[in-house]
Parts: C-alpha cells; sequence; structure tokens
C-alpha cells in the first residue's frame, strides 16, 4: 500500500510539472519565484569563454531554466542534445501551447555528426545540456552504483564531457511546494578521459537530489535490472 501512495505521489508531482512548464513557457512566468544555489558557478562557467556542458537528470523542471536565467542577465545559448526517440506526443503538444524556446536541439545520428556541432557550439561559449540518466538499448553503456545498486547509463554525455577540456556543471531545478523552483547548480572535478569517475561523481550528486526530492525523480523504467539477466 505504501509503494502505491508512492506512485500515485510520483505520477500526481509530474502532472504538476508539466502543468508548471505549460504556464511558465506560455507567458506566466512572473506567478512564479524561485532561488539559485550555485548560480555564480554558471557565471564563472561563461565567464572562461570555453564553453560548458550541464549534466541533469529526469528529475525536476529542468527545461523551465532558460526562463529563470533571463531574470539575472545570464546570457547564454542552450543546446539540448537529444534522441529521437525521447520526441513524445507531450512533447510535441508543449511545443506547440508554449511561446519560442530559445533552447536548441542537438539531435544524436548515427554519423556521429552531433559531436561537430557539440565542438561548434563550444567554441562559441555556449552550454550543452545532456540528461544522464537514461539510455537505450543501442547506446553504449556504463555501469555504476546509484542508491546502493548498479545500474546501467548512457556512456556518450560523460565520454564526450570528459574528453572536450571545458567546464562541467551537475544541474536540478526542482519544484518547491507552491509555485516556487529551486536551481541547484554544482561544479564537477573532471579527469581527462576519465569516464568512469564522472558518472561516479554524477551518481552521487543525483543520489543527494533524489532522497532530498524522491517523488521528482520522472524515470519510469527498469532502473535496476539485472545487468546479468
Amino acid at each position: 500500500m505504501q509503494s502505491f501512495f508512492g506512485l500515485y505521489r510520483s505520477y500526481f508531482t509530474f502532472g504538476k510539472t508539466l502543468i508548471d512548464k505549460v504556464a511558465i513557457t506560455s507567458g506566466l512566468r512572473n506567478r512564479y519565484s524561485y532561488e539559485f544555489d550555485g548560480i555564480d558557478i554558471l557565471k564563472q562557467l561563461l565567464a572562461e569563454k570555453k564553453g560548458g556542458i550541464l549534466i541533469s537528470a529526469h528529475v525536476g523542471n529542468f527545461e523551465v531554466a532558460e526562463h529563470f536565467f533571463e531574470d539575472i542577465n545570464l546570457e547564454c545559448q542552450i543546446n539540448l542534445v537529444t534522441a529521437d526517440l525521447e520526441e513524445t506526443a507531450i512533447s510535441e503538444y508543449l511545443k506547440q501551447v508554449s511561446q519560442q524556446s530559445n533552447v536548441k536541439f542537438i539531435k544524436i545520428k548515427d554519423d556521429m555528426s552531433h559531436i561537430f556541432e557539440i565542438s561548434n557550439a563550444l567554441s562559441n561559449n555556449e552550454l550543452i545540456c545532456f540528461t544522464g540518466d537514461r539510455y537505450f538499448e543501442e547506446n553504449k553503456l556504463l555501469s555504476e552504483q546509484l542508491l546502493g545498486e548498479d545500474a546501467l547509463f548512457p556512456a556518450g554525455p560523460f565520454m564526450i564531457a570528459s574528453r572536450l577540456g571545458v567546464p562541467v556543471v551537475f544541474v536540478y531545478v526542482m519544484k518547491e511546494p507552491r509555485l516556487h523552483y529551486h536551481l541547484y547548480a554544482r561544479r564537477a572535478e573532471v579527469k581527462h578521459r576519465d569516464a568512469q569517475s564522472l558518472l561516479n561523481s554524477y551518481c552521487q550528486s543525483l543520489e543527494k537530489v533524489v532522497k532530498r526530492y524522491p517523488y521528482q525523480w520522472y524515470n519510469f523504467f527498469d532502473f535496476w535490472k539485472k545487468l546479468n539477466a
């Protein structure tokens, strides 16, 4: 029974974040309050003129971050790296009802041409955003422990971030009570060409967020399936 109510609360919170997303991107941004925890990290990142990589997760409501950035004059171009498989009926509906977003999309391609798009964006001091907690079967994968169990993660975000020599920041935008949001930014220590170490740091960061906001991790698939099954 406890698990049933936990699942209900997670779906209910997910529904509220979708409503918030529609409201904020449709011109009702001024109805919401927010706070930043680590915004100086993002400002310093842009000041270094190297571009930067943001790694988030399917938690909270990261898609509304750009609307909060505008209020503090954080002028930056965000590029979201995504796969065609992530396009859903919900995302298509949101595009129809929302105001024009400044976020650009870089789609992962079999010919790896997206790597050149990422490099070009970084050379223009733009931000590249990945979600690091969801993979598709055809992805190259890495294994790491999260919340006490080994799980699989897409290797791409961590391999790219550890090889390009640019700042890497873990970023989450979490829903608080009522119409309030909290943005967290934490700079990652990156060892060159050490994707596993970066993934380990990411999992430690994600654990803290998930423990604090247990009903805002919207990763609705068999995350801890047995690796040897």
